[in-house]
């Protein structure tokens, strides 16, 4: 499918919260990619989609500040897991559907949002989430809002798990056969370079 450039009614939450371990400690929203932080490759497949865009994070907020005006945080600060970001999108997205991005996966089909907006006005009570052919990719999906309380309520009960609480509810794969590289996520400082030779050869 070729993306058109309509905006579509839905927020958009880019993932970018996390301790960045396995890259140093970095913080991997910022870490750049052919010249572009991960967070603007996110950027450049949603901005054209959606009047709202989210970005979690939990430091460098003046760094995160060019990229969006909406920038939330954990509501606690030992980096719980990326529920606790989208609890966070959740509370403040303007639209009856949020879709979730993490900030490391920078080679994403740019016909995403489309797909799973198209997915969730088929299927509005539904969470959709990529299936990239090999497995699940969890942290691409689309929320409905109207799901904040449920979210809430299950990280009340101490509970993580990403799949564990869209398991509550109806949920529907969308599936991209066949594309599982696109939706690799860049973890380590050695898969960075290898990617990063790949895109100058």
């Amino acid at each position: 499918m070729t993306p058109t450039t309509e905006k579509l009614p839905i927020s958009v939450l880019i993932l970018a919260g996390g301790r960045g371990s396995r890259m140093g400690g970095r913080d991997k929203g910022l870490v750049e990619l052919n010249n572009q932080p991960f967070v603007e490759h996110a950027l450049k497949i949603v901005r054209p989609f959606s009047d709202d865009i989210i970005i979690s994070c939990n430091r460098n907020q003046a760094q995160y500040r060019n990229f969006s005006d909406t920038l939330v945080t954990d509501k606690n600060d030992d980096f719980p897991g990326p529920l606790a970001g989208i609890q966070a999108g959740l509370q403040h997205a303007k639209h009856a559907a949020m879709l979730v991005l993490p900030c490391d996966t920078p080679m994403i089909p740019t016909d995403l949002p489309q797909q799973l907006y198209q997915s969730f006005r088929n299927n509005p009570d539904a969470i959709s989430l990529v299936n990239d052919g090999e497995r699940l990719q969890p942290l691409h999906a689309i929320i409905p809002t109207q799901y904040r309380q449920s979210l809430n309520q299950f990280l009340e009960g101490d509970r993580r798990g990403v799949i564990r609480w869209y398991k509550q509810h109806p949920v529907k794969e969308v599936v991209y056969q066949g594309q599982a590289e696109f939706f690799t996520n860049i973890n380590r400082l050695e898969e960075l370079e290898a990617i990063n030779q790949q895109l100058t050869c």
